[in-house]
């Protein structure tokens, strides 16, 4: 039921006997009228679209020019903290060395340039000198006027192949055209090159610059406000700083003008520099990697005309965990920006310097018009599509996560495992890794050492959020739709989410649940308002698709549940299933979790490897059915740990072994051998594989294992080689004709003529012969023969 609208500024709701009601919004707070729900003010036109209306109609703001940074007195620690003004605010912290009973040193007067006003700050504890911020004053200045074209004489302006520079965002701000100097005779003695005031002077050609005449241009620099008078404190002395920073105003610092006292201690004199010079590679160039303002230079190498790598602490949030997470509509980049963008076929993030790998989300339809995501990982020109029910698609053929391990052991390129509801793929030549699960949520990662070398949908990583919306062509977008654009690629087209007037009360109505109980644990680390968007369209995309209210409400809910476990893990969300009728049916042995947190389970691969085999993933929730406490992974199944047989030894040829650690060796005797049994010094074995050896051909004389035997307590099991090309079965001297046979102790199995395994269950057990190439293999499980085994085959351990 849906009431009539309500006056501006009002909330409809019903009431218990199903009435119509109308009341106004609580205070600071602002009625969405697409979906009847009162938003925060604080979220309208912040950028990110957390209702159908709270991004329309917005103003334009210029992105705000920040001063240029200040320096505080040399024994003072420099600060910043982020401001709502969008320019940060530094602090100026002085020294903490509690008092002695020498002279102190003299505090400086507070100074802040212009551009900056004083705050002053409480002092702390054994502080001696008063603690101060430099606020950066809020201008309103317009952009002056274009300077009119001069070249020196001997000089002639001509226009430049770019097209000049816009202050502003909109079609009437100002154009201001750049343009170069080009030497009208090129003997003739020209002045130095000189631009008029709020232009910069650029040598066209670096080789030129000794040259009597050097072409130059003339660029706009652009700002939108003054650059602070440089000034420091009485007594110290200002210096400027030189470095790689592009920043409109020059850096300085004060220095403090001190004079040392008397004492009788010689003043050492400084060592001379050791100058060290690195050998670059190709495609390198030597550059300073201290600051200019040290004694001694130190240099190292970086990729030719790109940033070097970043040697400055980055926020601790950045630090934790760098990675890209795409929850529906919402996209949290690798440096932490938060965007709204519909994601289908687009580039979500890829190697910007060599392009040798690329993550992309693609649109894919079929002849009835029903349309699925995939995801799709190149590298190295290889293509791996990760599909909405976790199989990857390679060398256009489908696998499952269990198949394609096996295909891939001996792959050393990447690694794929399934965990949960998720499947990873690992890159192991670009260390990124990528997670994709059943309701088409993303997580990249593994870029942390790839600063200003990833860039996409993901923003370019850099550790600054300004510059996430890069572009392809290296120019920043002006909008999230622009951004979004930008980054689109070639695949089916994609629907837009028409979400008619019926699903979209429904999808409120499920919505919503997360404002009540038990979810109200979690609103202080999520906020619900901003979730709720993605919601609504998350819940009315599914129910257009056909799926139950139920289902959809649940998948929605389930994602604020993992999103609140990350921030909150001892978030109170027991009952929460429950309250929403969200229940989940695990397989025999596996229980549901709604935040797994290890990097994988433990299966019959990593059992005897230490607890560092899955490591916890750093916060991060996976939810789905994990094997109960006690069992382990085998395949699509959770078993005891004992039925793994996850100890092999194989022999074959001529005859080769490799041994239960793994060591290959070749051993031909003409005899029987025992391969494997259980260690007993009084001889009582549980059970013996013995093989024998025989002459196989004459010329070349060989050597084949014709023969394995296995004794079990009282029984005798005979896998032989017949001279038809068959394998022979005899069970205590008695012939087996038909397969499979289960006996209440053995079981056989006869995959072809040429090969046959048995099974002893009680003892775990698993022999394979197969006269094909002479081979055996021989499967234990390590939980129950770890060190407890003996023969040619080895000990286990």
């Amino acid at each position: 039921m849906e009431c009539p609208p309500c006056g501006l500024g009002e909330q409809w709701y019903l009431t218990a006997r199903c009435g119509c009601l109308c009341k106004s919004c609580p205070w600071g707070t602002q009625i969405c009228p697409s979906n009847n729900y009162c938003l925060n003010t604080t979220n309208w036109c912040d950028g990110v679209e957390d209702c159908p209306d709270d991004e329309v109609n917005c103003p334009s703001t210029p992105i705000p020019v920040c001063p240029s940074t200040p320096f505080c007195p040399s024994h003072f620690v420099l600060a910043g903290k982020e401001s709502r003004t969008g320019c940060p605010v530094y602090t100026c912290i002085p020294p903490t060395t509690p008092p002695t009973t020498t002279l102190a040193m003299p505090c400086p007067k507070p100074v802040c340039p212009e551009g900056f006003d004083l705050s002053f700050t409480p002092k702390q504890l054994y502080e001696m000198c008063d603690r101060y911020d430099c606020i950066p004053t809020p201008t309103t200045l317009a952009p002056p006027p274009c300077p009119e074209r001069e070249c020196p004489e001997g000089y002639k302006a001509f226009d430049t192949v770019s097209q000049g520079s816009l202050f502003g965002e909109d079609a009437e701000s100002l154009f201001c055209p750049d343009y170069e100097c080009l030497p009208e005779d090129e003997t003739a003695i020209c002045p130095p090159p000189q631009c008029p005031e709020r232009y910069e002077t650029v040598i066209a050609d670096s080789q030129s610059i000794l040259d009597s005449c050097p072409a130059y241009e003339c660029t706009v620099i652009i700002t939108t406000t003054v650059c602070p008078l440089p000034s420091c404190p009485e007594g110290m002395q200002l210096l400027y700083i030189r470095d790689n920073d592009t920043s409109v105003c020059q850096k300085y610092t004060c220095i403090l003008i001190t004079t040392p006292s008397q004492t009788m201690t010689p003043i050492p004199t400084p060592a001379p520099c050791e100058h060290r010079v690195p050998v670059c590679s190709a495609g390198e160039e030597i550059y300073q990697s201290n600051p200019t303002t040290e004694p001694c230079p130190e240099f190292s190498c970086k990729s030719i005309g790109k940033p070097p790598t970043s040697t400055t602490m980055a926020p601790d949030d950045l630090l934790a965990r760098v990675e890209c997470k795409i929850d529906g509509h919402n996209f949290n980049t690798f440096d932490g920006s938060v965007l709204n963008i519909e994601p289908c076929n687009h580039i979500l993030a890829k190697d910007k310097i060599y392009d040798e790998w690329n993550i992309s989300i693609n649109n894919k339809c079929n002849i009835t018009g029903d349309c699925d995501q995939y995801l799709k990982v190149t590298q190295d020109q290889k293509v791996f599509n990760l599909n909405p029910d976790l199989t990857i698609t390679w060398d256009k053929n489908d696998y499952t996560v269990n198949q394609i391990q096996h295909l891939s052991s001996s792959n050393k390129n990447f690694t794929v495992s399934r965990i949960g509801n998720s499947v990873q793929f690992q890159s192991q030549t670009h260390d990124f890794y990528v997670e994709w699960d059943i309701n088409m949520n993303v997580r990249i990662g593994g870029v942390d050492d790839k600063e200003h070398k990833v860039y996409g949908l993901c923003g370019f990583y850099t550790r600054n959020r300004a510059d996430d919306k890069t572009k392809p062509d290296g120019n920043l977008a002006v909008s999230t739709q622009e951004f979004g654009k930008a980054w689109t690629i070639e695949g089916d087209e994609c629907k837009k989410d028409q979400c008619i007037k019926e699903d979209n009360a429904k999808a409120y109505k499920l919505c919503i649940r997360i404002e009540s109980e038990p979810f109200t644990s979690c609103h202080n680390k999520v906020e619900p308002s901003r979730f709720l968007n993605g919601c609504l369209k998350e819940v009315c995309g599914c129910l257009q698709l056909g799926k139950t209210e139920e289902e959809c409400q649940c998948q929605a809910i389930g994602r604020y549940v993992k999103q609140c476990l990350e921030a909150e893990p001892n978030a109170s969300l027991d009952g929460w299933k429950i309250a929403t009728k969200c229940y989940t049916e695990c397989g025999p042995g596996e229980v549901y979790q709604d935040c797994f947190k290890a990097s994988c389970e433990r299966t019959c691969q990593n059992i005897q490897q230490d607890h560092k085999a899955c490591p916890d993933r750093g916060g991060r929730c996976v939810s789905g059915c994990f094997c109960a406490p006690g069992l382990v992974r085998k395949g699509d199944h959770c078993v005891p740990p004992e039925q793994c047989r996850d100890c092999r030894c194989e022999g074959y040829g001529d005859p080769h072994y490799v041994s239960f650690d793994r060591h290959n060796f070749t051993f031909n005797g003409l005899c029987s051998y025992v391969a494997a049994r259980d260690i007993n010094p009084l001889g009582n074995h549980m059970f013996q594989v013995i093989t024998r050896h025989s002459k196989c051909s004459d010329s070349p004389v060989r050597v084949c294992n014709t023969a394995v035997t296995i004794l079990y307590d009282s029984h005798t099991v005979l896998l032989e080689e017949a001279n038809n090309d068959t394998v022979v079965v005899l069970v205590d001297e008695e012939s087996v004709i038909n397969f499979p046979q289960n006996m209440n102790w053995l079981t056989l199995e006869k995959h072809n003529d040429m090969q046959v395994a048995a099974v002893i269950a009680s003892i775990q057990l698993e022999v394979t012969y197969s006269i094909e190439n002479h081979g055996f293999a021989i499967k234990l499980p390590s939980s129950l023969y770890y060190n407890k085994t003996e023969g040619l085959c080895g000990m286990y351990h």
